[in-house]
């Protein structure tokens, strides 16, 4: 039977036994690494927290060479190639629009608090 295929507890056992590596999550090296689709991994990378794993991912992404940028869009749940002036704008224009949003939200809530103070 394939390993895949194990329960997990066979996954916890063989990651924490002293058969596999355990490193710290480096981006640059964990992506050098063979992934096993047949048998359990080799290496297995930690970080002290999920921010941590982002930041570092962050990080790598920057340094990976291309000709254009890309972000998360957490309406669609896809990720927008910016490739072009015009999609640039169209992103600047959506995030002038939620700053407004957000600016007008704390000035209401500026002036809430001015009325509470004063009552």
């Amino acid at each position: 039977m394939s390993p895949i295929l194990f329960p997990p507890i066979y996954l916890t056992q063989h990651a924490l036994g002293e058969k596999a590596l355990k490193n710290v999550f480096e981006p640059l090296h964990m992506c050098k690494q063979e992934c096993l689709i047949t048998t359990f991994q080799d290496v297995y990378f930690y970080t002290d927290s999920f921010e941590e794993a982002k930041d570092k991912m962050r990080q790598f992404a920057g340094t990976i060479r291309r000709p254009f940028a890309v972000r998360y869009n957490p309406y669609t749940e896809s990720v927008d190639v910016l490739d072009s002036t015009r999609g640039i704008a169209t992103v600047v224009s959506e995030l002038r629009g939620d700053l407004c949003i957000v600016s007008d939200a704390l000035k209401r809530l500026q002036l809430m608090e001015r009325f509470e103070f004063q009552d």
